[in-house]
């Protein structure tokens, strides 16, 4: 389906060149690893009926919001600010 390898209703791997992101209607899960590390999305749009897995969205930097955080339906995926060290 185009930008989008889907199985059985599960969005596995999303190979599109990124910007705004508008997932199908007939997806009812999104694999932990569709989306991770894509830095090129820099807006996704969910229907409220997918189940996101953890993890789909860790390293998606285009995503993060003013405060540096990758937040999706209230769900913390990933954080690029300051690296504390020991």
């Amino acid at each position: 389906m185009g930008d989008f390898l889907i199985k059985n209703g599960e969005l596995k791997k999303y190979t599109g060149p990124g910007g705004k992101v508008v997932i199908p209607a007939d997806v009812k899960k999104i694999s932990w690893s569709a989306f991770n590390g894509n830095t090129k999305i820099t807006s996704i749009e969910i229907p409220d009926s997918v189940w996101i897995q953890p993890g789909s969205f860790s390293g998606c930097k285009g995503l993060a919001d003013s405060n540096k955080f990758v937040i999706i339906r209230n769900c913390i995926f990933d954080y690029f600010g300051l690296e504390l060290s020991n």
